[in-house]
Formats: C-alpha cells, sequence, structure tokens
C-alpha cells in the first residue's frame, strides 16, 4: 500500500515518514553500482563540503556523522575519518549503523599499523557492541597470526567459526562468512601442527559446500599439507569432534592475583590481552627512566586473558617488581576493562595508559607536581603524544 515518506537530506539521504512503513516481503535488490562516485575526486570533495556545512546546523546527526566518516575515507584522510567514525559510534542510534562505525574505526587502526593491544581493543569494541559478528573476530586472528600468536589465533578464529550468520543486514563482509573465517582457523590450527585437527575439520567445511570456489580450493590444498606432515613423521595431535567443542589445548592454570600493597599516591594501571613484553617494557621504562618517583606509584596490571600463554610470566614480574599488582579478569573486555583499574587501585590518583606505552623523562614527577599543587582538581589530564622523530607531537584530534 501506499504511504506518506520521502527522503529527506542531500547528500545521505534518509526515508522520514508521518505513516507506517509495512516491510515488503521478497523483495530482492540488485545493485549495479560502479564505484565510480566514490573515484571522481571533485565530486567527493563536494559532497565533503555539503555534508561540513549541514553538520554545522546538525551537529549530532548520525547518518551524516557516518556519511562524512566515509567520504574522508574513500579520499585518504584517514585521521580526521577515524575521527568522525568515533564520533558516529558515541552518538548512538542504529545499532548496525554504531557498529560499523567502530569496527571501521578498528580497521583503520589496523590498515595504518597502529600496536596490537590498540587494534585488538578497538575490535573487541565492536565485537563487544554486536557480539553476532564475526568480522572483528577474524581480523583479530589474522592480527595474531602474522605475530605468531597462533594459540591465540586459533582460539579467536574458532570463536568466528562458531558464529552463526546473523542475517544479510547491510554492513556485512560476505567473504568472511563464505570460507575466510574457517581459512584462518586451519592456517593457525597448521602452524600449531594439529595435522589430524585440520584433515577434520577442513573435510567438515567442505562438506557444507558454503565457500567460494577458491576458497574451497586452498581449503583442499591446507588438508593434504597437514596430510603430507603427517606422513612424514610431525607431530600429530588427535583430532577432537567437530561438534561444538573447539581444538583446543588443555587449558592453563588462572594465576592469583597479587594482594594489595601498601597506598601509594599514584596508581599506573594498564590492561593487557597476551601482551608480556608491552607490559614488561612500560614497566621496566618506568622504573629505569623515573626513579624519582618509585616510592609514590603503583603498578596495576590487568590480564584480560588469565588463562592465556603470557599469565604466567605476567604474574611473575610481582616478584621482581616491589610495587608490581597483577590481577586477572577474564570477564570484562575492551575499554570496559579499565573500570576495573579504577576499582583496584590503592591510590589517591590514578594513571590509566595502553601497556608498550613510552613516557618521556620527568613527566610523572610534574604530574604529581600538579597533583600537589591542585589538590582538589577534579580535571581528567591527558598528555600529547610524541612522534618517532621525538621532535614532533599531537595534541588534539582535527578539528577540536
Amino acid at each position: 500500500r501506499s504511504a506518506n515518506a520521502q527522503f529527506v537530506g542531500t547528500i545521505a539521504e534518509t526515508l522520514v515518514a508521518s505513516d507506517e512503513i509495512v516491510p515488503l516481503n521478497n523483495v530482492a535488490i540488485r545493485h549495479h553500482h560502479d564505484g565510480i562516485h566514490w573515484r571522481d575526486a571533485t565530486r567527493t570533495q563536494r559532497d565533503i563540503l555539503c555534508i561540513e556545512s549541514e553538520l554545522v546546523d546538525e551537529p549530532r546527526n548520525a547518518v551524516l556523522t557516518l556519511a562524512l566518516a566515509e567520504r574522508l575515507g574513500a579520499r585518504g584522510e584517514v585521521v580526521t575519518a577515524l575521527h568522525y567514525y568515533r564520533r558516529r559510534a558515541e552518538l548512538g542510534g542504529d545499532p548496525a549503523q554504531t557498529w560499523y562505525a567502530l569496527y571501521q574505526a578498528a580497521r583503520i587502526l589496523d590498515d595504518r599499523g597502529f600496536a596490537t593491544p590498540l587494534v585488538v581493543e578497538a575490535y573487541f569494541a565492536a565485537y563487544d557492541f554486536r557480539p553476532t559478528k564475526a568480522e572483528p573476530l577474524v581480523r583479530i586472528a589474522r592480527r595474531c597470526l602474522q605475530e605468531g600468536r597462533n594459540d591465540t589465533a586459533a582460539d579467536i578464529a574458532w570463536a568466528a567459526v562458531t558464529t552463526p550468520f546473523e542475517d544479510r543486514a547491510y554492513f556485512f563482509e560476505p567473504a568472511v562468512y563464505r570460507g575466510e573465517r574457517e581459512l584462518m582457523y586451519l592456517r593457525a590450527a597448521l602452524e600449531l601442527e594439529r595435522y589430524a585437527d585440520v584433515v577434520a575439520c577442513a573435510e567438515t567445511f567442505l562438506a557444507k559446500n558454503e565457500q567460494t570456489l577458491e576458497i574451497r580450493h586452498e581449503i583442499d590444498e591446507l588438508r593434504s599439507l597437514a596430510l603430507k606432515r603427517q606422513s612424514h613423521g610431525h607431530r600429530n595431535h588427535t583430532a577432537q569432534a567437530m561438534s561444538t567443542v573447539a581444538p583446543t589445548e588443555a587449558p592453563r592454570p588462572m594465576p592469583s592475583r597479587t594482594p594489595r600493597r601498601d597506598k601509594r599516591k599514584l596508581c599506573i594501571g594498564m590492561a593487557t590481552y597476551d601482551d608480556y613484553d608491552g607490559v614488561y617494557f612500560s614497566v621496566q621504562a618506568i622504573r629505569l627512566f623515573h626513579p624519582e618517583v618509585s616510592n609514590e606509584i603503583e603498578f596495576l596490571v590487568i590480564d584480560n586473558n588469565p588463562t592465556g600463554r603470557c599469565a604466567e610470566g605476567l604474574k611473575a614480574l610481582d616478584a621482581w617488581v616491589p610495587n608490581y599488582r597483577y590481577v586477572p579478569e577474564a570477564e570484562l573486555r575492551g575499554t570496559a576493562a579499565r573500570d576495573v583499574i579504577f576499582r583496584e587501585a590503592n591510590s589517591d590518583y590514578v594513571l590509566v595508559m595502553d601497556c608498550h606505552v613510552l613516557l618521556v623523562a620527568g613527566a610523572l614527577r610534574r604530574l604529581l607536581e600538579y597533583f600537589d599543587a591542585a589538590p582538589h582538581c577534579k580535571d581528567l589530564l591527558q598528555g600529547p603524544l610524541v612522534y618517532d622523530d621525538l621532535n614532533n607531537i599531537s595534541t588534539h584530534f582535527a578539528p577540536v
């Protein structure tokens, strides 16, 4: 039936109706868009100027904010695009668009080569918002596999494999659900020398006949390679049942938490997921280059994977660093884990940082002196980002 509705907006049109719009069943839309819009630099620039003009009057318009992020990304202005994707996620509203904004922000960090903990945290933010989507898990597994973290890659890839396909709503990557997640698991399992698992899983995947021809061929190649390595006497892991349980190693015991120590003026807290190196070098750099504050600080490490391969080493640091506390936290992931830092801190002030970050000499002393001068300060304080040349800094996103 007819409805009183119209598309509103000069660039990012939105369907607005005064009458109820009844969804139509069994409607197929074939999209023949050739991408010429995104390749036309002049048109993209015109769209950006138009959207920016409209956002002046409607700064909380989520549709326009996402459209601006997309245009900026297409033009290669990824830093500014990242800002607007994050802005779109903060605005809330349509859950699919919010998830997409979080996911695209993570992909920018990933594609630009940011540190793995930052990238993983961003992908987990998207996954936590919408755990029915497998795309963030596949990206995390790929990053872990590239860095040789094969156990973690296998576990996360398997979680992606067992995530049911949500629907064919907008914002999904078809390749993920047509074999890419299965390939990621098989590659990780092969690196772990789980040859029987690779063979069993590959045969199960192929029997479903859900993959593209190219991916089916690659799955079959991995299966053949596993059989070949088995026949040459490589270590053979017993195949586990392909039902609902992932074929994984026996879980490691969770280390105990470090008891609270004496109260300090400043707690330096960091949440980590399988990043022993990042924690170790951040903690040791502070001890080496900020000795003047050593008696005024405590280190607090929240381990987001306390049964993982780094947990034992992270826990062992409490025997070497006198003001170090280890707290396992398996339930909260992503940015939510930082809340645990504030709950667990035994100090007057809390500094939250990412593991792997290095602090300029003297920065902690100046921070404590600031608190001494302004003891009732309720501000949230952030430091500038120093570039790798150690000369240039960034203090704000553009635009502010």
